[in-house]
C-alpha cells in the first residue's frame, strides 16, 4: 500500500469549502486544489492509503477506480514533485479534517494549480 504525508514543516495546508490551499515555504509557491483533487488529498492527509482515497473519489463521483487511477497517479506525482507530499511506509495523519464540502458533483480531473506571484513575499518571512 502507498501512503503519503504532508511535507512538514516545509508545507502548510488550509481547507476552504471545496478547496485546499498549500504553501511550500521553501519554494515560496502556493497551490490551489479543487473538487476531486481536494477530496483525494484530504483523504491522503487523514492517513488513508492511495487506494482508499481513490475509492472515496470513485464512490463520490459514481465512477470506477480503474477509470480514474491514471488521473490520480499523475496528481500524486505532481504533489511529490512540488515537494508537498512525502511517500511514507505507514499511515500518517497530517491533518484533522471534516471541513471539506464538495460543491461540484461532476467529476473533473484533479489539478494542482501552482502560483508563484507571492514567491518573494513568502521567501522573505
Amino acid at each position: 500500500m502507498k501512503f503519503y504525508k504532508l511535507n512538514t514543516p516545509n508545507v502548510s495546508v488550509e481547507l476552504f469549502d471545496n478547496e485546499v490551499l498549500t504553501v511550500n515555504l521553501n519554494s515560496g509557491h502556493y497551490h490551489s486544489i479543487h473538487n476531486s483533487g481536494a477530496l483525494f488529498l484530504t483523504s491522503l492527509l487523514e492517513g488513508n492509503s492511495f487506494d482508499t482515497a481513490l475509492n472515496l473519489v470513485a464512490t463520490h463521483y459514481n465512477l470506477t477506480t480503474e477509470s480514474i487511477t491514471e488521473d490520480f497517479t499523475a496528481f500524486v506525482n505532481d504533489l511529490t514533485t512540488n515537494e508537498l507530499l512525502l511517500a511514507v511506509e505507514t499511515p500518517t495523519k497530517s491533518i484533522e479534517t471534516n471541513l471539506l464540502t464538495l460543491l461540484n458533483t461532476v467529476y473533473d480531473q484533479p489539478l494542482l494549480e501552482v502560483h508563484t506571484d507571492m514567491e518573494d513575499l513568502v521567501l522573505l518571512s
